[in-house]
Parts: C-alpha cells; sequence; structure tokens
C-alpha cells in the first residue's frame, strides 16, 4: 500500500491530474486509423495496454481489447451452434433419405 502521509486528498487528485495529459484529436485520429487495419490494431493495443505512455490510450486499449476479445469468443461459440445445429440437421435428412 502506497503511503499518502502529510498529503490531502485535494494533492492527490492534483498530481494523479498532472500525470493525465489530454489526447489531442490528431492523436485520436492516428489512434482509430491503427485500430482500423487488421493484425497493426491487435498489436498496438497491446503494446498500448501494457505500456506506460498516455494513461488514457492505455485504458483505452484494455477497453479495446477487452470488447475485442467477447466479440470473439460470443462468434465462436455461435459458430459451434450452428454448426452442430447443421450437422444434426444433415443427420436426420440423411436418415430420412436411406429409410
Amino acid at each position: 500500500m502506497i503511503a499518502l502521509e502529510g498529503l490531502e486528498i485535494s494533492q492527490i487528485y492534483v498530481k494523479e491530474d498532472a500525470r493525465m495529459e489530454e489526447m489531442t484529436l490528431g492523436q485520436w485520429i492516428g489512434t482509430i486509423v491503427l485500430c482500423m487495419i487488421p493484425c497493426v490494431n491487435i498489436v498496438m493495443l497491446i503494446v498500448w495496454a501494457a505500456g506506460n505512455g498516455n494513461p488514457i490510450r492505455k485504458r483505452f486499449a484494455q477497453a479495446y481489447l477487452i470488447v475485442t476479445v467477447a466479440v470473439y469468443v460470443i462468434g465462436i461459440i455461435l459458430y459451434a451452434v450452428a454448426g452442430a445445429a447443421l450437422m444434426a440437421s444433415l443427420g436426420a435428412a440423411a436418415m430420412l433419405i436411406a429409410a
């Protein structure tokens, strides 16, 4: 635990706010454009999420990675369910044809 002896709550917030520099419009555009490029986006998001750079970009990258993983997992589950349903219906159709 970090010792905060001798500091008031307002001083703690000021020090944390000083560390949080705003991203300019150009930086946001660059971030979004890089997130649109396949393969580059995953690499850059991992670099930003694990790095010590801008804390705002770091949180954005962490959130983007969480959402991306969730979408991939949901997609895989839906693909597996649809595949199983298709295989079951093809199996039933083959049984009807064979009979």
